[in-house]
């Protein structure tokens, strides 16, 4: 997993590591900011963030935070079905976040990780998500098999291991390579080397 990563590291450019060093501080304002405006903690907007996250487009993302927060507003959940880009159970779930403070039913290694990542400046988590185990795996035009905990542990380790060898954060070396993956597959899908999937 170390010797994938570190080809999709060499393949990066000094946009790349601009960009994803900035992801995380970055996603952090944006939650401070929206939670400052909704009246909400920045804890409840990241968690809602990862609720919202699944199969889901970062910008849309966003959107879906703020689509779910008015529905709140207004004391309908209703509202925000058909019009976030992640499942209406998620939508549920950011609903419940808003409308009562109650993190405790966000759960799984990957979410928290996430959480971690935005909230804390300082965080050595890594966030082992779809295209992190595409980099991890070396292959960045399918979906990996089921992320197992076993293969969470190997991931997590390697990204960690070529980081330091690097001497970013974990975090800041897997917001890296998703940049410069994202970018090689865009660039390979605008020149049709690459099928839809």
């Amino acid at each position: 997993m170390r010797i994938e990563i570190r080809k999709v590291l060499r393949s990066s450019g000094d946009l790349d590591w601009a960009e994803g060093l900035a992801w995380y501080p970055t996603a952090r304002q944006w939650a401070v900011d929206t939670a400052a405006q909704f009246g909400k903690t920045p804890e409840i907007i990241v968690a809602m963030i990862a609720a919202l996250s699944p199969r889901n487009r970062w910008a849309q993302n966003l959107r879906d935070v703020v689509t779910v927060l008015r529905a709140e507003r207004v004391g309908d959940h209703h509202l925000a079905y058909g019009r976030c880009g992640t499942f209406n159970k998620n939508v549920d779930k950011a609903y419940a976040l808003a409308a009562t403070g109650d993190l405790s039913a966000l759960n799984g290694r990957k979410v928290l990780s996430f959480m971690d990542n935005i909230l804390n400046p300082d965080s050595l988590r890594v966030t082992v998500d779809v295209w992190a185990m595409r980099i991890a795996l070396g292959d960045l035009d399918k979906l990996p098999p089921a992320i197992t905990p076993e293969l969470y542990n190997r991931a997590e380790r390697a990204y960690a291991e070529v980081a330091e060898e690097n001497d970013v954060r974990p975090c800041e070396l897997q917001a890296i390579t998703w940049v410069t993956a994202r970018r090689l597959v865009s660039n390979r899908l605008a020149v049709g080397q690459l099928p839809l999937f």
